[in-house]
């Protein structure tokens, strides 16, 4: 009798198993997404830092260098990242923060460059200035706060922590 229950219900264990495994996979597909948003983000803001380091402590210093602050996978990863639910407000803040600022940033290059075009030498030296306050707000404390990069950096660190424990 228990070999014919055995055979009964094995076609139906199958279907179940089948069913958890491809229900299971499907689940894990989204998590593996937003993971690799958050690695793209953090590899990006690594960029970011070193282009604004370089920026900072080129001698003599370039004023209006060509390169732009890297914003792909911020524009792209970080509303999906929203819409996923995966940031609560404080995180969304440091995170918008930091994006701002690099955007601010890519704007004083652009000025900069402007400036270069139009042979307006005291012009560029203003925009090279405000550009220096930029880069600097960026990796500098305040009010013994953490760098708008480290704050937002602590949190793409950490969702990755979490992340790879979960997944």
């Amino acid at each position: 009798m228990t070999e014919e229950l055995f055979k009964a219900i094995l076609p139906i264990m199958g279907v179940v198993v089948g069913f958890f495994l491809s229900s299971g996979l499907g689940w894990l597909q989204p998590h593996r997404k937003i993971k690799t948003h958050w690695h793209a983000i953090r590899a990006e803001m690594t960029l970011c830092k070193e282009k604004t380091e370089t920026l900072l402590e080129t001698k003599p210093p370039v004023l209006s260098p060509l390169y732009r602050f890297p914003v792909v996978a911020v524009q792209t990863a970080y509303p999906i990242l929203l819409t996923e639910g995966v940031l609560n407000e404080q995180e969304s803040l440091a995170v918008s923060r930091y994006s701002s600022q690099v955007g601010d940033i890519n704007r004083g290059l652009d000025f900069a460059a402007s400036r270069t075009m139009a042979d307006d030498m005291d012009g560029l030296k203003k925009e090279y200035g405000r550009l220096i306050l930029k880069t600097e707000a960026l990796l500098s404390e305040q009010d013994g706060h953490p760098s708008v990069f480290e704050a937002a950096k602590t949190i793409v660190d950490g969702k990755l922590l979490l992340w790879r424990e979960f997944l």
